[in-house]
């Protein structure tokens, strides 16, 4: 593969003790400097690089066989921000060549994001066999990854969830996009009002690890779960970030960025009113089944009387024929998730199903089936009713005129 792009990005460390004491042999190196690399190549795939590191101690390096914890104390990649933060360094791969320590990214690199690089030589707690020739200066460097689409084309599609009046203790937000997004998260981009446009401060849970989903085109804001659940402290010191009876706007500016790092098409703003919280579980037995035709294809249409957590709708219900195999074909979520609906690929039988409940399913809430997020489940006596796990029906029969 060719390589597109090789950025010398800083030539600032010279070896500590390197000055009149021989320095490398210059069949090893040019000269005493080391610095960091970026390369793309023309695969899409990138990495960083610190070269100018003498070759014996390279190959002490990959003898030693280091973890990624380990690797991590020395040679660190991170989203750009104030270097200082505690933010999670990116995951990927370290690896070593005759003449590198090469650091390869999980995913690829972003473009149009900056990437900060930390390579920290007196990291490692033990020398490794390192010779006297091993560098103490930390290096830090700054790098943009450039990108070659520039009209905004990502856009916000649809957020969850979706009724006008939510819950007090609402835990909570899914922001979806027509195409997916870089790696950063929402924190900067993502804000509550109150009815007034004064920002409510600190309402999401500040977090450095961003909630994408694996296509990142689903995000998840949470609301800080300690200030949403009565009786500990940051409740009582804060109280929760929504109070019943008032309205608010959920506001996403424009400047967060696609995968290509071009910010969205426009601004997501939504108003909201803020109804009492909702503290009870979820009983299964009380949803009301709209049971098919046999021989036909229409829908199951379950009804849960209340809004569930529209994500966890997706893969929280299963359908199962007598045979207890899964049964193919569509689901929908519909009604401001008060409704789920299943459509099979194939004309339901004259036969007994099952609608299978995980026990992951939760409401907006945080409330569970016969568990609420307001009990302490070591407290609480489950129902080990089957109803709670699955509900049968049977398709009924077209009628005879």
């Amino acid at each position: 593969m060719s390589v597109l792009l090789r950025a010398v990005l800083l030539l600032v460390c010279v070896y500590a003790g390197s000055l009149g004491q021989g320095g490398f042999n210059p069949a090893q190196a040019a000269s005493s400097e080391i610095w960091l690399e970026f390369m793309s190549e023309d695969a899409g795939m990138s990495m960083v690089e610190v070269s100018g590191l003498n070759p014996t101690d390279l190959a002490a390096l990959d003898r030693a066989s280091l973890s990624i914890s380990e690797w991590q104390r020395v040679f660190r990649v991170f989203i750009a921000d104030d270097i200082n933060s505690d933010r999670l360094p990116i995951l990927g791969k370290y690896s070593t060549t005759n003449l590198t320590i090469r650091f390869t990214p999980l995913y690829p690199f972003d473009p149009g994001q900056d990437y900060d690089v930390v390579f920290n030589p007196a990291g490692f707690v033990d020398r490794k066999g390192l010779s006297v020739e091993w560098p103490t200066k930390t290096l830090v460097e700054r790098f943009h990854v450039k990108t070659s689409v520039t009209s905004p084309s990502t856009e916000i599609v649809a957020v969850f969830p979706s009724a006008k009046e939510l819950p007090e203790n609402q835990l909570r937000f899914y922001v979806f996009f027509s195409a997916p997004m870089g790696f950063e998260g929402g924190s900067a981009h993502v804000s509550l009002l109150a009815s007034d446009g004064s920002l409510i401060p600190n309402a999401f849970l500040p977090l450095d690890v961003a909630l994408w989903n694996n296509e990142r085109t689903r995000y998840t804001m949470l609301f800080d779960p300690g200030r949403v659940k009565t009786g500990i402290l940051p409740n009582q010191q804060d109280g929760r970030p929504l109070q019943a009876g008032k309205s608010y706007t959920l506001v996403i500016d424009r400047n967060w960025t696609d995968s290509h790092g071009v910010p969205l098409v426009d601004s997501y703003k939504r108003s909201f009113q803020v109804g009492p919280p909702e503290k009870r579980p979820i009983v299964p037995s009380a949803w009301n089944l709209d049971v098919p035709r046999a021989d036909s294809v229409d829908s199951l249409k379950v009804s849960f009387l209340r809004s569930m957590d529209y994500a966890l709708l997706h893969r929280a219900l299963v359908v199962i024929n007598s045979r207890g195999e899964s049964v193919k074909g569509e689901m929908f979520v519909q009604k401001d998730e008060t409704e789920w609906r299943f459509t099979p690929l194939t004309p339901w039988s004259y036969s007994e199903y099952r609608l299978l409940i995980f026990p992951v399913l939760e409401d907006p809430s945080g409330n569970r089936v016969n568990r609420s997020f307001e009990v302490e489940s070591t407290a609480l006596k489950i129902d080990q009713d089957q109803s709670s796990r699955y509900l049968s029906f049977k398709p009924r029969l077209a009628q005879t005129p």
